[in-house]
């Protein structure tokens, strides 16, 4: 119940503060280590907002950055570079961090759909089809974790046109879906200097159709990925950070991503990951 509290405090309650703002208080987070039942949130959110500092001069005007919480240290793509080489295998989160939309929420994507389809109310339909499907994955198989067909499959009006409503979608999606040039070049300096380079990422959508997202050369430097989808585990949950110290014993991971919660917080206790935020426009 606490870490879902935290979860909704990171993931809303500062939605809208400058990114270095957000980072003191993530800091704060992080520091205090594993949320036992003795740590309140408000106490730890009124110690973390008197905490805040003026915007830090080292984050980039206009880009991106990526920051260590276990070192306290800005890095840019050089400096991450050399930072990378004592770590056999990089993981990288996909959505929002490889990968970047056009519009502004995930959801907005079923708006353009619901445009161009002839199922009256798509995106509330499609919306709540994923949350039930949810509800029923967990009841029968204790996860939480869905496909695309499991979303269809849960609503009579979807599933009479599955096929070509999934289609519409996945085209959609592409259509709206761009690489990150500053994380693309990252990745590529990556794999030329011989690293095993693994995407792990919460999404009910396969690895094949999320690899049909990627450009050719972007996709070749990639060795497998983990989706939650199909190992039916998720990074929200840490589990699936199980999944790879299991498939990659004894070697050391370094973990990218955008989102405070899934992609850092809850990998801070495996003994063999370490994990990087990616911020976007670091100033806005």
């Amino acid at each position: 119940m606490l870490q879902q509290k935290i979860k909704k405090v990171c993931d809303k309650q500062f939605y809208g503060l400058q990114q270095c703002q957000k980072l003191k208080i993530y800091q704060k987070l992080y520091d205090i280590g594993n949320f036992s039942k003795k740590v309140y949130v408000a106490q730890t959110l009124k110690f973390a907002l008197k905490n805040i500092l003026l915007p830090n001069k080292n984050f980039e005007k206009n880009g991106s950055c990526f920051f260590s919480y276990s070192t306290k240290t800005l890095y840019n793509n050089h400096s991450l570079l050399e930072y990378a080489e004592k770590y056999d295998i990089i993981s990288f989160d996909i959505f929002d961090t490889i990968l970047f939309r056009k519009v502004d929420k995930p959801s907005d994507i079923f708006t353009l759909v619901a445009s161009t389809c002839k199922v009256n109310n798509f995106k509330d339909l499609r919306i709540t089809a994923e949350q039930e499907s949810r509800k029923i994955k967990f009841t029968n198989e204790k996860t939480y974790e869905v496909t695309l067909d499991d979303i269809y499959n849960c609503n009579e009006i979807l599933l009479k046109n599955k096929d070509l409503l999934i289609q519409l979608e996945l085209n959609t999606e592409k259509e709206n879906i761009y690489e990150n040039n500053i994380v693309k070049d990252l990745i590529l300096s990556l794999k030329k200097s011989g690293k095993t380079l693994i995407c792990t990422s919460d999404m009910y959508l396969s690895s094949r159709q999320i690899k049909s997202f990627f450009s050719p050369d972007l996709l070749r430097c990639f060795d497998k990925f983990y989706v939650s989808s199909e190992q039916k585990y998720s990074k929200s949950n840490g589990k699936l950070f199980d999944v790879l110290e299991n498939e990659y014993p004894n070697k050391k991971i370094l973990h990218l991503g955008d989102n405070f919660y899934s992609d850092v917080l809850m990998n801070k206790n495996f003994k063999n990951i370490d994990s990087i935020q990616f911020f976007r426009n670091c100033n806005s």
